[in-house]
């Protein structure tokens, strides 16, 4: 299969699977400061994030356990197949267990129209990040695509249909797609070839890796307008310069 083909059709692999379907000891930031949040959000916008936060709130203690904070944030995960497990580890920045007033208002206005894209993108970076430290490797990359698939393959097929692919081996042939999309990442978005990728390296290739427009339009809500521009033009990288190249497909 010639190179743009074979990168379309992973291509397609990866836009099918996001469409259709460990952290540090240390304490950490919020994800935006609430100096930020001041500057973003007038007093109505954040009396209604109020609203929406102690409505969801059982109890005495006034902060959100998992499945309350599922509740509460559901509408702006929807497209993001990923563990709400890891994602409630990322938003509770003092490791409590639970999500306060502060880290929930910090989230809601990254993931809202006041976040920027590179925020949100950085949000979406520490989520990959499984083991905290930084840098994603390919374990944790092969971990979250294996996420979205098992998501696809539960939610959109039926027992009758799991069978039967069940017997044209559709196993493996998920798990080669898999392997091959996380090495054409890396070969994309690991500008330094050490086996990891930075943030700097995450939120520089957002302008040229599929891969990342793709997961950067599920956190952002613009899948189906990404999945349109990617599939009218193949972006393939350019080796040497890291720009941009278009491959018009036929």
């Amino acid at each position: 299969m010639q190179e743009p083909r074979r990168r379309r059709v992973h291509f397609f692999f990866f836009a099918c699977v996001l469409f259709m379907g460990g952290r540090s000891s240390r304490p950490r930031p919020l994800l935006i400061s609430l100096e930020e949040v001041d500057d973003r959000l007038d007093p109505r916008e954040k009396e209604r994030l109020r609203e929406l936060f102690e409505k969801n709130i059982r109890g005495p203690d006034q902060a959100l356990n998992m499945d309350q904070f599922v509740r509460a944030i559901s509408d702006h995960l929807s497209g993001l197949a990923v563990p709400i497990s890891r994602i409630f580890q990322v938003v509770d920045v003092d490791g409590s267990g639970r999500i306060d007033y502060d880290e929930f208002l910090s989230v809601m206005t990254v993931l809202g129209p006041h976040g920027t894209p590179q925020e949100k993108m950085i949000f979406l970076f520490q989520i990959f990040d499984l083991d905290g430290n930084g840098y994603l490797d390919k374990k944790e990359i092969r971990q979250i695509i294996q996420a979205q698939v098992s998501t696809l393959h539960e939610d959109l097929l039926g027992e009758e249909d799991q069978q039967m692919l069940a017997t044209v081996n559709w196993k493996d042939l998920v798990e080669q797609l898999i392997e091959t999309t996380v090495e054409e990442i890396f070969e994309e978005v690991d500008a330094n070839g050490d086996g990891e990728i930075s943030l700097d390296e995450w939120l520089q290739a957002l302008t040229f890796s599929p891969a990342l427009r793709l997961w950067g339009a599920s956190i952002q809500g613009n899948v189906e307008e990404v999945i349109m521009e990617l599939g009218t033009n193949s972006f393939i990288r350019d080796r040497e310069g890291r720009k941009q190249v278009q491959c018009t497909q036929q």
